[in-house]
């Protein structure tokens, strides 16, 4: 189970004694924009989802890097599209000074949405071009994450087409900007639909938010491309190495399940 300290923080992942993932403990300044899977405090779906889609997800994904990212800002808005993001993006970038990395979220509202707000595969990777653009501009590495959904939110008309075209246009975009870097979610649900389809649909919930199990498989997952990308926390110069939180971190992970905590 999780449950969340006063600082917002995950605790429990240490095993039965608890423990806390920090959100402010690292060394490398980031922040999260765009939907409900970056954003500060959504409201869970029902008691077997995580509470904090947003906090949660990324916060799994540090304590498999040890505890590297410091997070500086939050500006994720559940429900945001594509054309909704560049603002807010543009005000979180210059505001806050030495960010390395911008953790975005961004199109599973455009799929969401598509049947009432139709977006254009054209359209959404324009959109992206802008969200990338202004990121490197400020020279802050943006990694992006592919687009999750559930077994019955990813095959209806209309939707399902658009979840391929949109992570389509993602894996597109890494390979026209060398700077981006991909956290290919949907590959992961792919995976785990092949492999072990009675479980697809535990790994999210009616639409695209991760439980506690999906996301240990993608912080994972996440693990394979971000540990060669995002340097390993300096624990002779960290403020917190004498009785810090980053001590707490670099313990033996128990996240380290992948696919086969799941049964066939």
């Amino acid at each position: 189970g999780y449950s969340y300290d006063s600082s917002g923080n995950v605790t429990g992942l240490v095993g039965p004694g608890g423990g806390t993932v920090s959100l402010r403990s690292g060394q490398h300044q980031c922040i999260l924009v765009g939907d409900s899977l970056t954003a500060q405090d959504i409201p869970s779906p029902s008691g077997s989802y995580i509470q904090r889609l947003g906090n949660a997800l990324f916060q799994h994904i540090n304590y498999r890097l040890g505890g590297r990212l410091s997070v500086a800002a939050i500006s994720g808005v559940s429900g945001t599209r594509s054309d909704q993001i560049l603002t807010a993006l543009q005000t979180t970038l210059a505001a806050n000074t030495g960010i390395g990395y911008a953790f975005i979220s961004c199109g599973a509202n455009d799929v969401d949405q598509y049947l009432s707000y139709p977006v254009t595969e054209a359209q959404y990777k324009t959109n992206m071009r802008s969200i990338i653009a202004s990121c490197l501009s400020y020279g802050v590495r943006p990694i992006l994450y592919g687009i999750p959904g559930s077994a019955t939110y990813i095959t209806t008309a209309g939707k399902a087409d658009m979840w391929i075209r949109c992570n389509a246009a993602l894996k597109d975009l890494a390979r026209e900007y060398p700077d981006v870097v991909l956290l290919q979610l949907d590959t992961v649900m792919s995976d785990v639909a092949a492999a072990y389809p009675a479980n697809l649909a535990s790994l999210c919930d009616g639409s695209f938010h991760p439980n506690s199990l999906a996301c240990k498989l993608f912080a994972d997952y996440a693990y394979t491309t971000l540990n060669a990308i995002i340097p390993p926390v300096d624990l002779f110069h960290s403020h917190n190495h004498v009785g810090g939180a980053n001590e707490l971190l670099l313990t033996a992970n128990p996240l380290m399940t992948g696919t086969s905590a799941l049964t066939g």
